[in-house]
Protein backbone atom coordinates (compact mmCIF):
# COMPACT_ATOMS: atom_id res chain seq x y z
CA UNK A 1 0.00 0.00 0.00
CA UNK A 2 1.05 3.44 -1.07
CA UNK A 3 1.66 6.75 1.67
CA UNK A 4 1.89 10.10 1.60
CA UNK A 5 0.98 13.45 3.18
CA UNK A 6 -0.89 16.59 2.34
CA UNK A 7 -1.35 20.02 3.66
CA UNK A 8 -5.53 20.03 3.90
CA UNK A 9 -6.64 23.51 3.69
CA UNK A 10 -6.33 24.48 7.28
CA UNK A 11 -2.51 23.84 6.26
CA UNK A 12 -1.83 20.77 8.77
CA UNK A 13 -0.02 17.58 7.20
CA UNK A 14 -2.53 14.68 7.40
CA UNK A 15 -0.83 11.45 6.11
CA UNK A 16 -2.98 9.08 3.76
CA UNK A 17 -2.73 5.20 3.21
CA UNK A 18 -4.25 4.01 -0.40
CA UNK A 19 -6.45 1.45 0.59
CA UNK A 20 -7.75 0.62 -2.62
CA UNK A 21 -5.78 1.51 -5.85
CA UNK A 22 -8.26 1.12 -8.41
CA UNK A 23 -10.86 3.19 -7.00
CA UNK A 24 -8.78 5.56 -6.12
CA UNK A 25 -9.56 5.40 -2.16
CA UNK A 26 -7.20 6.53 1.43
CA UNK A 27 -7.86 6.62 4.33
CA UNK A 28 -6.52 9.01 7.04
CA UNK A 29 -3.75 7.62 8.49
CA UNK A 30 -1.89 9.99 10.94
CA UNK A 31 -1.81 13.69 11.70
CA UNK A 32 1.00 13.81 14.06
CA UNK A 33 1.85 17.44 13.88
CA UNK A 34 -1.83 18.49 15.46
CA UNK A 35 -2.30 20.84 17.86
CA UNK A 36 -5.10 22.60 19.70
CA UNK A 37 -6.06 23.59 15.90
CA UNK A 38 -9.48 22.96 14.12
CA UNK A 39 -9.01 20.01 11.80
CA UNK A 40 -11.12 19.84 8.63
CA UNK A 41 -10.83 16.53 6.48
CA UNK A 42 -10.95 16.67 2.59
CA UNK A 43 -13.45 14.48 1.28
CA UNK A 44 -11.00 14.26 -1.63
CA UNK A 45 -7.33 14.79 -2.17
CA UNK A 46 -5.28 15.10 -5.22
CA UNK A 47 -1.50 13.65 -4.74
CA UNK A 48 0.74 13.55 -8.36
CA UNK A 49 -2.46 14.35 -10.14
CA UNK A 50 -4.63 11.57 -9.30
CA UNK A 51 -7.36 12.47 -6.98
CA UNK A 52 -8.21 10.04 -4.09
CA UNK A 53 -12.00 9.91 -2.40
CA UNK A 54 -11.02 9.98 1.59
CA UNK A 55 -13.53 7.49 2.63
CA UNK A 56 -12.19 6.35 6.20
CA UNK A 57 -10.21 7.41 9.44
CA UNK A 58 -7.46 4.69 10.22
CA UNK A 59 -6.77 3.18 13.71
CA UNK A 60 -5.28 5.54 16.00
CA UNK A 61 -5.33 8.38 13.57
CA UNK A 62 -5.37 11.04 15.75
CA UNK A 63 -4.23 9.05 18.90
CA UNK A 64 -3.54 11.47 21.35
CA UNK A 65 -3.72 14.68 19.35
CA UNK A 66 -4.24 18.11 20.81
CA UNK A 67 -7.22 18.93 18.78
CA UNK A 68 -10.76 20.09 20.01
CA UNK A 69 -12.57 20.16 16.49
CA UNK A 70 -12.73 18.04 13.74
CA UNK A 71 -14.88 18.27 10.58
CA UNK A 72 -15.71 14.88 8.82
CA UNK A 73 -16.94 14.88 5.27
CA UNK A 74 -19.88 12.45 4.21
CA UNK A 75 -17.35 10.68 1.65
CA UNK A 76 -15.94 8.96 5.08
CA UNK A 77 -17.47 5.31 5.73
CA UNK A 78 -15.73 3.91 8.41
CA UNK A 79 -13.64 4.84 11.78
CA UNK A 80 -11.03 2.32 12.83
CA UNK A 81 -9.92 1.49 16.64
CA UNK A 82 -8.58 4.53 18.71
CA UNK A 83 -9.16 6.73 16.00
CA UNK A 84 -9.25 9.13 18.21
CA UNK A 85 -8.48 8.15 21.70
CA UNK A 86 -7.15 10.12 24.04
CA UNK A 87 -6.98 13.34 22.10
CA UNK A 88 -8.24 16.56 23.84
CA UNK A 89 -11.76 16.74 21.59
CA UNK A 90 -14.88 18.97 22.83
CA UNK A 91 -17.44 17.76 20.62
CA UNK A 92 -17.86 15.85 17.40
CA UNK A 93 -20.59 14.52 14.75
CA UNK A 94 -20.35 11.43 12.63
CA UNK A 95 -22.00 12.00 9.72
CA UNK A 96 -24.56 9.95 8.46
CA UNK A 97 -21.91 8.06 6.05
CA UNK A 98 -20.56 6.56 8.72
CA UNK A 99 -21.35 2.95 8.61
CA UNK A 100 -19.22 0.98 10.99
CA UNK A 101 -17.02 2.96 14.22
CA UNK A 102 -14.21 0.73 15.84
CA UNK A 103 -13.45 0.44 19.19
CA UNK A 104 -11.98 2.50 22.14
CA UNK A 105 -12.89 5.31 19.16
CA UNK A 106 -12.98 7.74 21.72
CA UNK A 107 -11.33 6.06 24.96
CA UNK A 108 -9.64 8.19 27.31
CA UNK A 109 -11.11 11.96 25.72
CA UNK A 110 -11.83 13.40 29.10
CA UNK A 111 -12.67 16.90 27.23
CA UNK A 112 -15.21 15.52 25.10
CA UNK A 113 -18.46 16.36 26.04
CA UNK A 114 -20.97 15.90 23.22
CA UNK A 115 -21.45 13.64 20.26
CA UNK A 116 -23.77 13.13 17.61
CA UNK A 117 -23.71 9.42 16.22
CA UNK A 118 -24.42 8.20 12.13
CA UNK A 119 -28.10 6.84 11.76
CA UNK A 120 -26.47 4.21 9.75
CA UNK A 121 -24.62 2.35 12.59
CA UNK A 122 -25.56 -0.74 13.99
CA UNK A 123 -23.23 -0.78 17.12
CA UNK A 124 -21.06 0.90 19.68
CA UNK A 125 -18.24 -1.16 20.06
CA UNK A 126 -16.39 -2.04 23.17
CA UNK A 127 -14.58 1.19 25.21
CA UNK A 128 -15.93 3.53 22.68
CA UNK A 129 -16.32 6.38 25.08
CA UNK A 130 -14.67 4.61 27.96
CA UNK A 131 -13.23 7.58 30.81
CA UNK A 132 -15.12 10.42 28.57
CA UNK A 133 -15.54 12.14 32.08
CA UNK A 134 -16.97 15.53 30.33
CA UNK A 135 -19.84 13.48 28.29
CA UNK A 136 -22.89 14.99 28.60
CA UNK A 137 -24.80 14.66 25.49
CA UNK A 138 -24.37 11.66 23.20
CA UNK A 139 -27.61 11.38 20.74
CA UNK A 140 -27.41 7.63 19.66
CA UNK A 141 -30.17 6.75 16.93
CA UNK A 142 -32.40 3.99 16.25
CA UNK A 143 -30.37 2.25 13.70
CA UNK A 144 -28.02 1.20 16.99
CA UNK A 145 -28.71 -2.15 18.29
CA UNK A 146 -25.84 -3.18 20.08
CA UNK A 147 -23.73 -1.27 22.90
CA UNK A 148 -20.26 -3.35 23.61
CA UNK A 149 -18.23 -3.56 26.83
CA UNK A 150 -17.61 -0.72 28.89
CA UNK A 151 -19.06 1.49 26.05
CA UNK A 152 -19.70 4.36 28.16
CA UNK A 153 -17.73 3.25 31.24
CA UNK A 154 -16.55 5.98 33.36
CA UNK A 155 -18.91 8.98 31.38
CA UNK A 156 -19.60 10.78 35.23
CA UNK A 157 -21.40 13.33 33.37
CA UNK A 158 -23.67 11.09 31.07
CA UNK A 159 -27.19 11.26 32.08
CA UNK A 160 -29.91 10.57 29.60
CA UNK A 161 -29.70 7.69 26.86
CA UNK A 162 -32.25 5.84 25.11
CA UNK A 163 -32.42 2.08 25.05
CA UNK A 164 -35.59 1.02 24.25
CA UNK A 165 -34.42 0.17 20.53
CA UNK A 166 -31.10 -1.88 22.03
CA UNK A 167 -31.01 -5.67 21.91
CA UNK A 168 -27.64 -6.46 23.09
CA UNK A 169 -25.27 -4.84 25.80
CA UNK A 170 -22.29 -5.58 26.67
CA UNK A 171 -20.67 -6.16 30.14
CA UNK A 172 -19.86 -2.77 32.35
CA UNK A 173 -21.46 -1.05 29.77
CA UNK A 174 -22.43 2.06 31.69
CA UNK A 175 -20.18 1.27 35.42
CA UNK A 176 -20.34 5.00 37.17
CA UNK A 177 -22.39 7.13 34.93
CA UNK A 178 -24.87 9.68 35.85
CA UNK A 179 -27.99 8.44 33.93
CA UNK A 180 -31.19 8.40 36.11
CA UNK A 181 -33.69 6.45 34.45
CA UNK A 182 -33.39 3.55 31.79
CA UNK A 183 -36.13 1.81 30.12
CA UNK A 184 -34.98 -1.16 28.26
CA UNK A 185 -36.21 -3.21 24.70
CA UNK A 186 -38.25 -5.85 24.68
CA UNK A 187 -35.78 -7.85 22.55
CA UNK A 188 -32.78 -7.84 25.18
CA UNK A 189 -32.50 -10.82 26.79
CA UNK A 190 -29.95 -9.96 29.70
CA UNK A 191 -28.74 -7.36 31.51
CA UNK A 192 -24.79 -8.46 31.77
CA UNK A 193 -21.86 -8.57 34.17
CA UNK A 194 -21.27 -5.06 36.14
CA UNK A 195 -23.59 -3.32 33.38
CA UNK A 196 -24.76 -0.28 35.79
CA UNK A 197 -22.38 -0.95 38.75
CA UNK A 198 -21.91 2.61 40.79
CA UNK A 199 -24.99 4.13 38.77
CA UNK A 200 -25.64 6.13 42.26
CA UNK A 201 -27.95 8.63 40.38
CA UNK A 202 -29.77 5.63 38.57
CA UNK A 203 -33.46 6.08 40.68
CA UNK A 204 -35.79 3.94 37.93
CA UNK A 205 -35.40 1.11 35.38
CA UNK A 206 -37.57 -1.05 33.66
CA UNK A 207 -36.53 -4.30 33.09
CA UNK A 208 -38.92 -5.83 30.24
CA UNK A 209 -40.84 -9.68 29.88
CA UNK A 210 -37.92 -10.53 27.87
CA UNK A 211 -35.45 -10.18 30.17
CA UNK A 212 -34.17 -13.90 31.40
CA UNK A 213 -30.78 -13.02 33.67
CA UNK A 214 -29.38 -10.51 35.39
CA UNK A 215 -25.32 -10.43 35.84
CA UNK A 216 -22.75 -10.26 38.47
CA UNK A 217 -23.27 -6.91 39.81
CA UNK A 218 -25.48 -5.43 37.72
CA UNK A 219 -27.24 -2.75 40.04
CA UNK A 220 -24.35 -2.90 42.69
CA UNK A 221 -24.08 0.46 44.54
CA UNK A 222 -26.87 2.29 42.86
CA UNK A 223 -27.52 3.95 45.49
CA UNK A 224 -30.54 5.37 44.24
CA UNK A 225 -32.53 2.34 42.88
CA UNK A 226 -34.87 2.28 45.97
CA UNK A 227 -37.59 -0.33 44.03
CA UNK A 228 -37.36 -2.54 40.73
CA UNK A 229 -39.73 -4.85 39.36
CA UNK A 230 -37.90 -7.97 38.26
CA UNK A 231 -40.38 -9.92 35.50
CA UNK A 232 -41.06 -13.41 36.07
CA UNK A 233 -39.11 -14.22 32.72
CA UNK A 234 -36.24 -14.05 35.17
CA UNK A 235 -34.57 -17.49 35.71
CA UNK A 236 -31.06 -16.27 37.20
CA UNK A 237 -29.30 -13.54 38.83
CA UNK A 238 -25.50 -13.09 39.04
CA UNK A 239 -23.77 -12.63 42.86
CA UNK A 240 -23.61 -9.46 44.26
CA UNK A 241 -26.48 -8.11 41.80
CA UNK A 242 -27.89 -5.66 44.17
CA UNK A 243 -24.69 -5.50 46.96
CA UNK A 244 -25.10 -2.11 48.41
CA UNK A 245 -28.08 -0.43 46.31
CA UNK A 246 -30.49 1.55 47.63
CA UNK A 247 -32.98 -1.43 47.24
CA UNK A 248 -36.10 -1.01 49.76
CA UNK A 249 -38.49 -3.45 49.24
CA UNK A 250 -38.48 -5.87 46.19
CA UNK A 251 -40.13 -8.94 44.82
CA UNK A 252 -38.17 -12.02 43.29
CA UNK A 253 -39.54 -13.66 39.91
CA UNK A 254 -41.36 -16.92 40.62
CA UNK A 255 -39.21 -18.76 38.45
CA UNK A 256 -35.91 -17.96 40.98
CA UNK A 257 -34.33 -21.43 41.68
CA UNK A 258 -30.89 -19.73 43.71
CA UNK A 259 -30.79 -16.47 45.24
CA UNK A 260 -26.59 -16.08 44.75
CA UNK A 261 -24.07 -15.10 47.36
CA UNK A 262 -23.63 -11.34 48.17
CA UNK A 263 -26.47 -10.44 46.05
CA UNK A 264 -28.86 -8.15 48.51
CA UNK A 265 -24.93 -7.76 50.90
CA UNK A 266 -25.25 -3.84 52.48
CA UNK A 267 -28.87 -3.45 50.93
CA UNK A 268 -29.07 -0.76 53.88
CA UNK A 269 -32.59 0.14 52.93
CA UNK A 270 -33.92 -3.05 52.62
CA UNK A 271 -36.78 -3.42 54.58
CA UNK A 272 -38.64 -6.45 53.49
CA UNK A 273 -38.33 -8.90 50.76
CA UNK A 274 -40.45 -11.64 49.07
CA UNK A 275 -38.75 -15.21 48.36
CA UNK A 276 -40.78 -17.42 45.99
CA UNK A 277 -41.33 -21.10 46.48
CA UNK A 278 -38.83 -21.69 43.79
CA UNK A 279 -36.21 -20.82 45.54
CA UNK A 280 -34.12 -24.27 46.38
CA UNK A 281 -30.65 -22.16 47.00
CA UNK A 282 -29.60 -18.72 49.54
CA UNK A 283 -26.18 -18.09 49.08
CA UNK A 284 -23.79 -17.01 51.56
CA UNK A 285 -23.77 -13.33 52.51
CA UNK A 286 -26.66 -12.74 50.70
CA UNK A 287 -28.21 -10.65 52.98
CA UNK A 288 -25.75 -9.91 55.10
CA UNK A 289 -25.72 -6.39 56.94
CA UNK A 290 -28.97 -4.96 55.11
CA UNK A 291 -29.87 -3.30 58.53
CA UNK A 292 -33.47 -2.09 58.26
CA UNK A 293 -34.19 -5.80 56.94
CA UNK A 294 -37.30 -6.15 59.92
CA UNK A 295 -38.99 -9.78 58.76
CA UNK A 296 -38.47 -12.85 56.32
CA UNK A 297 -40.17 -16.24 55.04
CA UNK A 298 -37.78 -18.68 53.78
CA UNK A 299 -39.23 -20.93 50.86
CA UNK A 300 -40.67 -24.32 52.07
CA UNK A 301 -37.66 -26.18 49.77
CA UNK A 302 -34.99 -24.56 51.40
CA UNK A 303 -33.02 -27.21 53.41
CA UNK A 304 -29.63 -25.15 54.13
CA UNK A 305 -29.22 -21.55 55.49
CA UNK A 306 -25.41 -20.90 54.11
CA UNK A 307 -22.77 -19.02 55.90
CA UNK A 308 -23.33 -15.49 57.32
CA UNK A 309 -26.57 -15.24 55.01
CA UNK A 310 -28.12 -12.92 57.55
CA UNK A 311 -25.12 -11.42 59.33
CA UNK A 312 -25.45 -8.14 61.14
CA UNK A 313 -29.00 -7.82 60.08
CA UNK A 314 -29.66 -5.62 63.26
CA UNK A 315 -33.51 -4.83 62.50
CA UNK A 316 -34.60 -8.85 61.99
CA UNK A 317 -37.24 -9.63 64.66
CA UNK A 318 -39.18 -12.57 62.95
CA UNK A 319 -37.60 -15.15 60.58
CA UNK A 320 -40.05 -18.06 59.55
CA UNK A 321 -37.91 -21.21 58.53
CA UNK A 322 -38.75 -24.03 56.44
CA UNK A 323 -40.14 -26.86 57.62
CA UNK A 324 -37.30 -29.16 55.67
CA UNK A 325 -34.58 -26.89 57.03
CA UNK A 326 -31.61 -29.31 57.91
CA UNK A 327 -28.40 -26.73 58.84
CA UNK A 328 -28.24 -23.18 59.74
CA UNK A 329 -24.66 -22.47 58.59
CA UNK A 330 -21.42 -20.10 60.12
CA UNK A 331 -22.54 -16.83 61.16
CA UNK A 332 -25.76 -17.40 59.27
CA UNK A 333 -27.56 -14.79 62.25
CA UNK A 334 -24.28 -13.29 63.86
CA UNK A 335 -25.45 -9.48 64.96
CA UNK A 336 -28.96 -9.86 64.34
CA UNK A 337 -29.68 -8.06 67.70
CA UNK A 338 -33.17 -7.89 67.59
CA UNK A 339 -33.70 -11.30 66.48
CA UNK A 340 -35.91 -12.21 70.09
CA UNK A 341 -38.15 -15.17 68.78
CA UNK A 342 -36.60 -18.07 67.25
CA UNK A 343 -39.17 -21.18 66.26
CA UNK A 344 -36.61 -23.97 65.02
CA UNK A 345 -37.87 -26.19 62.23
CA UNK A 346 -38.61 -30.15 63.76
CA UNK A 347 -35.85 -31.39 61.09
CA UNK A 348 -33.08 -28.80 61.90
CA UNK A 349 -29.88 -31.38 62.20
CA UNK A 350 -27.30 -28.54 62.49
CA UNK A 351 -26.64 -25.34 63.24
CA UNK A 352 -22.39 -24.34 62.78
CA UNK A 353 -20.05 -21.96 64.26
CA UNK A 354 -21.17 -18.52 65.54
CA UNK A 355 -24.48 -19.58 63.82
CA UNK A 356 -26.37 -17.13 66.34
CA UNK A 357 -23.56 -15.37 67.63
CA UNK A 358 -24.66 -11.68 69.10
CA UNK A 359 -28.74 -11.81 68.78
CA UNK A 360 -28.60 -10.08 72.03
CA UNK A 361 -32.25 -10.01 72.04
CA UNK A 362 -32.71 -13.74 72.40
CA UNK A 363 -34.98 -14.57 75.88
CA UNK A 364 -35.13 -18.26 75.01
CA UNK A 365 -33.79 -20.79 72.93
CA UNK A 366 -35.75 -24.14 72.46
CA UNK A 367 -33.76 -26.33 69.84
CA UNK A 368 -35.54 -29.71 67.93
CA UNK A 369 -35.05 -32.75 68.71
CA UNK A 370 -33.58 -33.72 65.72
CA UNK A 371 -30.86 -31.34 66.50
CA UNK A 372 -27.52 -33.24 66.46
CA UNK A 373 -24.49 -30.67 66.03
CA UNK A 374 -23.99 -27.32 67.87
CA UNK A 375 -20.83 -26.05 67.10
CA UNK A 376 -18.35 -23.38 68.51
CA UNK A 377 -19.93 -20.14 70.11
CA UNK A 378 -23.69 -20.81 68.13
CA UNK A 379 -25.48 -18.77 71.25
CA UNK A 380 -22.07 -16.77 72.85
CA UNK A 381 -22.80 -13.26 73.45
CA UNK A 382 -26.14 -13.27 73.77
CA UNK A 383 -26.46 -11.60 77.19
CA UNK A 384 -29.93 -11.45 77.62
CA UNK A 385 -30.46 -15.09 77.17
CA UNK A 386 -32.38 -16.98 80.16
CA UNK A 387 -33.68 -20.36 78.99
CA UNK A 388 -31.98 -23.18 76.74
CA UNK A 389 -33.36 -26.28 76.28
CA UNK A 390 -30.87 -29.10 74.74
CA UNK A 391 -32.62 -31.78 73.07
CA UNK A 392 -31.51 -35.25 73.47
CA UNK A 393 -31.15 -36.01 69.89
CA UNK A 394 -27.41 -33.71 70.06
CA UNK A 395 -24.32 -35.51 70.23
CA UNK A 396 -21.86 -32.88 69.90
CA UNK A 397 -21.60 -29.14 71.82
CA UNK A 398 -18.06 -27.46 70.91
CA UNK A 399 -16.21 -24.94 72.68
CA UNK A 400 -17.77 -21.32 73.73
CA UNK A 401 -21.95 -22.46 72.77
CA UNK A 402 -23.06 -20.20 75.93
CA UNK A 403 -20.06 -18.12 76.21
CA UNK A 404 -21.15 -14.47 76.91
CA UNK A 405 -24.47 -15.65 78.15
CA UNK A 406 -24.15 -14.51 81.54
CA UNK A 407 -28.05 -14.22 82.95
CA UNK A 408 -29.09 -17.81 81.89
CA UNK A 409 -31.31 -18.95 84.28
CA UNK A 410 -31.93 -22.44 83.68
CA UNK A 411 -30.76 -25.21 81.20
CA UNK A 412 -32.70 -28.14 80.04
CA UNK A 413 -30.60 -31.13 79.03
CA UNK A 414 -32.74 -33.98 77.81
CA UNK A 415 -29.56 -36.03 77.31
CA UNK A 416 -29.91 -38.91 79.28
CA UNK A 417 -26.50 -40.69 79.05
CA UNK A 418 -24.55 -36.99 79.74
CA UNK A 419 -20.78 -37.23 77.51
CA UNK A 420 -17.98 -34.79 78.57
CA UNK A 421 -17.87 -31.33 76.57
CA UNK A 422 -15.50 -28.22 77.13
CA UNK A 423 -15.71 -26.22 80.00
CA UNK A 424 -15.37 -23.46 77.34
CA UNK A 425 -18.57 -24.09 76.57
CA UNK A 426 -20.54 -22.46 78.94
CA UNK A 427 -18.07 -19.63 79.79
CA UNK A 428 -19.52 -16.88 81.73
CA UNK A 429 -22.61 -18.89 82.85
CA UNK A 430 -23.18 -18.54 86.61
CA UNK A 431 -23.15 -21.94 87.65
CA UNK A 432 -23.71 -21.48 91.44
CA UNK A 433 -26.87 -19.40 90.10
CA UNK A 434 -28.61 -21.31 87.08
CA UNK A 435 -30.49 -24.18 87.39
CA UNK A 436 -29.40 -27.58 85.63
CA UNK A 437 -32.83 -29.47 84.70
CA UNK A 438 -32.12 -33.00 83.18
CA UNK A 439 -34.05 -36.25 82.96
CA UNK A 440 -34.57 -38.72 85.71
CA UNK A 441 -31.90 -40.83 86.81
CA UNK A 442 -28.99 -39.09 85.19
CA UNK A 443 -28.30 -36.63 87.88
CA UNK A 444 -25.56 -38.44 89.76
CA UNK A 445 -23.94 -38.51 85.95
CA UNK A 446 -23.88 -34.82 85.67
CA UNK A 447 -22.48 -34.42 88.53
CA UNK A 448 -19.45 -36.49 87.55
CA UNK A 449 -19.28 -35.50 84.00
CA UNK A 450 -16.87 -32.74 82.74
CA UNK A 451 -18.64 -29.43 81.39
CA UNK A 452 -21.75 -30.12 83.89
CA UNK A 453 -20.11 -30.98 86.82
CA UNK A 454 -19.78 -27.65 87.67
CA UNK A 455 -23.29 -26.60 87.96
CA UNK A 456 -24.57 -25.65 91.52
CA UNK A 457 -27.86 -26.89 91.41
CA UNK A 458 -28.70 -30.05 89.23
CA UNK A 459 -32.25 -30.99 89.50
CA UNK A 460 -33.76 -34.07 88.28
CA UNK A 461 -37.10 -33.68 86.37
CA UNK A 462 -39.11 -37.36 85.81
CA UNK A 463 -41.05 -35.71 82.65
CA UNK A 464 -37.56 -34.99 81.06
CA UNK A 465 -36.66 -38.32 78.97
CA UNK A 466 -34.99 -38.53 75.70
CA UNK A 467 -34.63 -42.08 75.40
CA UNK A 468 -36.91 -44.79 73.88
CA UNK A 469 -36.89 -48.45 74.88
CA UNK A 470 -37.74 -50.80 71.62
CA UNK A 471 -38.31 -54.16 71.35
CA UNK A 472 -39.87 -54.10 67.67
CA UNK A 473 -38.92 -51.73 65.71
CA UNK A 474 -41.05 -53.18 62.77
CA UNK A 475 -41.93 -50.72 60.03
CA UNK A 476 -39.66 -47.96 61.60
CA UNK A 477 -37.25 -49.63 59.84
CA UNK A 478 -38.06 -48.03 56.00
CA UNK A 479 -37.20 -44.81 58.24
CA UNK A 480 -33.61 -43.28 57.65
CA UNK A 481 -31.66 -44.47 61.02
CA UNK A 482 -28.57 -42.67 62.14
CA UNK A 483 -25.55 -43.39 64.45
CA UNK A 484 -24.70 -40.39 67.38
CA UNK A 485 -21.92 -39.74 65.17
CA UNK A 486 -24.65 -39.06 61.92
CA UNK A 487 -23.67 -41.89 59.78
CA UNK A 488 -26.73 -43.14 58.22
CA UNK A 489 -27.47 -46.83 58.78
CA UNK A 490 -29.18 -48.62 55.71
CA UNK A 491 -31.77 -51.22 56.77
CA UNK A 492 -31.98 -49.88 60.29
CA UNK A 493 -29.77 -50.99 63.78
CA UNK A 494 -27.15 -53.18 63.69
CA UNK A 495 -27.29 -55.00 67.13
CA UNK A 496 -27.14 -53.27 70.99
CA UNK A 497 -26.67 -49.44 70.95
CA UNK A 498 -27.84 -46.25 70.65
CA UNK A 499 -29.43 -44.80 67.57
CA UNK A 500 -31.34 -41.55 66.23
CA UNK A 501 -34.44 -41.71 64.29
CA UNK A 502 -37.27 -39.33 63.55
CA UNK A 503 -35.35 -36.88 65.98
CA UNK A 504 -35.36 -38.86 68.69
CA UNK A 505 -32.09 -41.34 70.66
CA UNK A 506 -33.16 -44.84 70.91
CA UNK A 507 -31.23 -47.88 72.86
CA UNK A 508 -31.64 -50.97 71.76
CA UNK A 509 -30.66 -53.75 74.45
Amino acid sequence: MAYFSLKNSDGITLYYEVVDEQCRKVEVLAAPAVNSYPVTIPDSISYQGVVYDVIGIGRGAFYFCWLHEVSIPESVQYIEDYAFAYSSLYSITIPNSVKRIGKGVFDGCEDLESVVLSNQLTEIPENSFISCSSLSVCVIPESVKSIGPRAFHGCANFNTINLENIESIGEEAFVATSITSVVLSEKLNSIPYQCFLGCHLLSSIILPNSIKSIGYEAFANCHSLSHIVLPNSITSIGRAVFEGSGIETISLPNKLKEIVEYSFYNCYKLKEITIPQSVVKIGAFSFGECKNLVSVVLPDSLETIEQWTFSNCSSLTDVVFPNMLDSIGTGAFFGCTSLCNLSLPKRLRVIESSGFEGCSSLTSVILPDSLLWLFDSVFADCPNLKSVTIPNSCVYLETYVFSGCENIEEIRSFIEDPYPIPVECFLDVVKRNAILYVPKGAKRWYEVTEGWEDFATIVEDENMSGIKKIKDFGKEFKSRWYTPQGFHITNGPKGRGVYLHDGKKFVVK
